[in-house]
């Protein structure tokens, strides 16, 4: 079991173990994140939910650390999900509807997946692009609203249980990327609608 850490990545450091890998509940409590890290990891990135190829090894080294943390402190990892702003304009709907609850369950299914092997699972916070949408797009301010506030109920719905939070970051700036990145489980090619 001890290989398997190692190959995690910074299991057998310092960062984890402290000074004395073998002093008592911190190693242990360490061990343990670790090696839910790993599973959680492997959930993630498994082909049944990823799109495109496996992360580098020195992204897998950082989604491993961000994964790890969040499993020390015992807390749910969580995930950021950028989402469209609205539907395709062609279609003449306003509103959240089957495809995006498709892809609520497909996201739902993961959680499912992931909390077999670590019991607080995911937090998904997604990010409905809106404001993009209306300033790059032209798609007037009451479209997307009723989009934003169908997807909003539907994410939110007892359905999920809580596995979804449905944030409206209204301007996406460079310094808002790094702050989601450093603080999220967060790839652009993987998790594309996540």
């Amino acid at each position: 079991m001890k290989r398997l850490f190692l190959k995690a990545g910074n299991c057998s450091g310092k960062k984890f173990f402290g000074k004395n890998p073998e002093s008592g509940l911190k190693a242990r409590v360490s061990e343990n994140a670790c090696e839910f890290s790993l599973e959680v990891f492997k959930k993630l990135t498994g082909r049944k939910y990823r799109a495109g190829s496996m992360p580098s090894s020195d992204a897998k080294e950082k989604i491993l650390e961000k994964i790890r943390l969040k499993v020390a402190e015992n807390r749910p990892v969580e995930l950021f999900q950028f989402w469209g702003g609205c539907k395709n304009s062609n279609l003449g709907l306003d509103a959240a509807g089957l495809c995006e609850e498709a892809t609520l369950d497909n996201f739902y299914r993961l959680n499912l997946e992931v909390k077999k092997v670590y019991s607080k699972g995911l937090k998904i916070y997604v990010s409905p692009g809106d404001k993009r949408v209306e300033e790059v797009n032209h798609v007037p301010c009451e479209r997307t609203k009723k989009y934003v506030e169908t997807l909003k109920s539907m994410a939110e719905s007892k359905k999920y249980g809580g596995c979804f939070a449905l944030s409206r970051f209204r301007a996406c700036t460079a310094s808002t990327n790094r702050i989601l990145r450093r603080n999220f489980f967060w790839q652009e090619k993987s998790f594309q609608a996540v």
